[in-house]
């Protein structure tokens, strides 16, 4: 029932399950499999299956089996795959096994043979599904923990979707002229007026892809092959952040206007101040006068973007003052005044990308520059950048694992991110050169 529930869940062909109900028949048979009533016995192959191998190779690599799930490299893994406390356990006996004979385990359950030769049990264990499960529950653990050690100073201010297809996208605003107007005795009411405008976007993909040679995995170099995989999820991470910041410094004219996203004279977002407390309350004023349709949208600021060089002048502008004056009559030195731009609640983001060293534009692998004088304000949301991810992806890379053939020795993996970003409105926005 458990060789079964194994080749249900795993996905087993028929060679492969027959050959596993044939070794458990003949194991069933030999004399002495059987305990004493009181005993308690665990066979090999009851212990040592995908999970508690995969387990295993966590528990080796100073992993918690218990934070990841099996993955064969040929989905995203689902709830039911979370590795459990049995495999845990189960894995704790293979922990200390070298790549080599982790390998051989892997080709005696699809074959049922054991390979002393590892050349012999690397061929056997490449095209079984096994060691697709052990090494790429291990690639895949290592690639979402490199994705999530890298921080992403985007995240809250971006506006964020999920897309069908790569085609392009249309974001459509509508704007009502519906104002009530004067209407005289016997007179007729004018008709309210609708007026459309749109942003496109659309996502691509990007990715990368990494193999483990046979003569790797036989030299038992796991350190080093589990050490791509974590880099490579750390550089997708840093994807996201890398385009935001991308855009911001190219500054591309949107589609309803065909205006730069920042621009003095046609978006009132653009400016030369400073950063300081003139300067930024200016800015604020600014944005609070954005209008549709000659309406006031009385937009406030919610986020503060700045380059390190400003870090600490954006805290200090922003944060509330903490010492308030005891007694009127006193000359009390610890006195501070009421920081009237600490109660807007902006909220400061540090990132050097849009600093004078500037960021490497994903998309084309070109260098845009910044300033570190340069500032930022926005809105955030709906009126920022969108970040659009590809529909199912769970906003994460996907991993493939594929078998080396054509002259080449091993198993590869590839990774992919589906994403895309572009600004949807100038009146969330602000920036100031800082040029004075």
């Amino acid at each position: 029932a458990e060789i079964v529930e194994r080749a249900i869940e795993e996905g087993w062909d028929v060679q492969r399950a027959a050959l596993a109900f044939a070794q458990a028949v003949r194991d069933s048979r030999q004399e002495g499999v059987t305990s004493a009533p009181a005993g308690h016995t665990r066979s090999h192959e009851a212990s040592c299956n995908a999970r508690s191998l995969a387990a295993s190779l966590l528990i080796g690599q100073g992993l918690d089996p218990l934070k990841y799930s099996l993955c064969n490299g040929r989905g995203t893994p689902s709830r039911a795959d979370a590795l459990t406390e049995q495999d845990a356990d189960l894995g704790d006996r293979f922990s200390s096994l070298s790549a080599v004979d982790i390998v051989r385990q892997c080709a005696r359950i699809d074959t049922g043979k054991n390979y002393l030769d590892p050349v012999e049990a690397m061929r056997a264990a490449v095209p079984g599904g096994t060691l697709s499960y052990v090494f790429g529950t291990n690639v895949y653990a290592r690639l979402i923990a490199g994705w999530e050690s890298v921080g992403d100073t985007t995240t809250g201010w971006c506006d964020e979707e999920d897309v069908p297809n790569f085609l392009q996208q249309e974001d459509i605003s509508i704007s009502a002229d519906a104002a009530l107007k004067a209407l005289p005795s016997g007179g007729t009411a004018e008709h309210a007026t609708i007026s459309d405008k749109h942003e496109t976007y659309k996502i691509g993909r990007y990715a990368k892809q990494f193999v483990a040679d046979e003569q790797d995995v036989i030299s038992d170099r796991l350190g080093a092959i589990m050490r791509m995989p974590y880099e490579m999820g750390a550089a997708a991470a840093k994807f996201r952040p890398d385009l935001v910041y991308s855009i911001m410094l190219e500054n591309p004219s949107l589609v309803a206007d065909s205006t730069a996203l920042f621009h003095s004279a046609s978006h009132s977002n653009l400016g030369t101040d400073v950063l300081g407390t003139n300067g930024l309350k200016a800015a604020i004023s600014a944005m609070g006068k954005q209008r549709e349709n000659n309406h006031v949208l009385n937009i406030r600021p919610k986020f503060l973007i700045v380059p390190a060089d400003l870090e600490w002048t954006a805290r200090a502008l922003t944060a509330s003052a903490a010492l308030a004056k005891m007694f009127a009559d006193s000359n009390d030195p610890w006195y501070s005044q009421l920081n009237l731009l600490a109660q807007e609640g902006i909220r400061v983001v540090i990132d050097d990308r849009i600093g004078a060293n500037g960021v490497v534009d994903p998309r084309t692998d070109t260098t845009r520059t910044g300033s570190d004088t340069a500032w930022y304000l926005a809105m955030g949301g709906s009126k920022s950048i969108r970040v659009a991810y590809l529909r199912g992806t769970n906003r994460r890379p996907v991993m493939r694992s594929f078998n080396l053939t054509e002259g080449q020795w091993g198993i590869g993996w590839d990774i992919k991110l589906d994403i895309g970003a572009a600004p949807m409105d100038y009146r969330g926005w602000y920036k100031s050169t800082g040029a004075g």
